[in-house]
């Protein structure tokens, strides 16, 4: 949770800045609005946490997408992580659908939460066959 503390912000993002195990995602669309944030966070030997998406209102799926994909090709594919280990609270039933459909594995839960990873070798096999054509991208 955030607490409207605009100086608590403002330090957090300070000490942010001096991090290098932690990274921010603005999610724009074509014309440059920003419609969202994701970060990678969580960072342990090969593996992170993807995710605290914020996201306004009636966004449009296909930008929800992009911007996971390319988080996810951020975290894979330029900083070499090899896992993505995270959690979804279960009454998010799209968002949990969403990354079953994905390819990621659900490996534990709470009672709130399911705890899901998802590989390296995964994201790069799908976004051969799948994402890519979805999100018109030839080659990243």
């Amino acid at each position: 949770p955030t607490e409207y503390n605009i100086p608590k912000q403002v330090e957090y993002i300070k000490n942010y800045l001096k991090k290098d195990d932690e990274w921010y995602f603005i999610i724009e669309n074509k014309k440059h609005k920003p419609l969202g944030t994701t970060r990678i966070y969580g960072v342990k030997d090969k593996q992170y946490t993807g995710g605290s998406w914020l996201m306004i209102d009636d966004v449009p799926l296909e930008a929800v997408m992009e911007g996971s994909f390319l988080a996810s090709n951020y975290a894979f594919n330029v900083l070499g992580f090899e896992k993505d280990y995270f959690d979804v609270r279960k009454e998010n039933k799209k968002v949990v659908r969403y990354h079953l459909n994905y390819g990621a594995k659900i490996i534990g839960e709470s009672d709130m939460d399911y705890f899901f990873e998802y590989y390296k070798d995964q994201f790069n096999e799908l976004s051969k066959n799948h994402t890519k054509k979805i999100l018109g991208y030839e080659e990243l």
